[in-house]
């Protein structure tokens, strides 16, 4: 992985009328120091972004399901909402 990069790490369960998945989501945002006056790894600054997402989606008709996600941040880094929730029906006609 590009240092830098995303992380993700996935799973879930899937059956026939009920889906849960589950995820997590990281960045690291690493700057370099214009000049090296101490030890490299002491000028470093980090921003990690670390968050969880976790969701579920039902059919409980042939046509139709409903579903529900949430994205929590797991640290305090950045500018982000405390919580994201989406929700939803979705049907085929």
């Amino acid at each position: 992985m590009p240092r830098g990069g995303p992380a993700d790490l996935a799973g879930g369960l899937a059956l026939y009328w009920l889906t849960l998945n589950t995820d997590f989501l990281g960045r690291s945002d690493i700057t370099r120091p214009d000049s090296i006056q101490q030890p490299a790894f002491l000028q470093i600054e980090r921003a990690d972004v670390l968050q969880f997402s976790t969701g579920l989606k039902v059919a409980p008709l042939r046509r139709t399901a409903a579903f529900f996600n949430a994205l929590l941040p797991l640290n305090e880094a950045g500018l982000r909402a405390d919580r994201i929730l989406a929700f939803g029906v979705e049907a085929v006609f």
